[in-house]
């Protein structure tokens, strides 16, 4: 997936998690996008909902293979 530098791309749920987890088959792509964010190349946006369900997927171990502390998470989303 490419964004231009002139397109602002809201990011889903699912989008964050796997670009998160590792182990996700789809972890390469959504990797990606939050590393050129992190680096200016691309502006995203980012709702509130988003960072809950985030939160709530990745310290949940039912609903990934390896669950991560709450301050991790918490570390992550600043």
């Amino acid at each position: 997936m490419t964004i231009s530098k002139a397109e602002i791309a809201l990011l889903d749920t699912n989008v964050l998690v796997y670009g998160a987890d590792e182990s996700s088959p789809f972890h390469k792509d959504p990797k990606n996008i939050r590393d050129n964010a992190l680096l200016g190349n691309v502006e995203i946006c980012i709702c509130p909902q988003v960072l809950m369900e985030f939160f709530a997927i990745l310290t949940d171990p039912r609903r990934v293979k390896n669950p991560r502390e709450p301050e991790e998470v918490t570390e992550e989303i600043s």
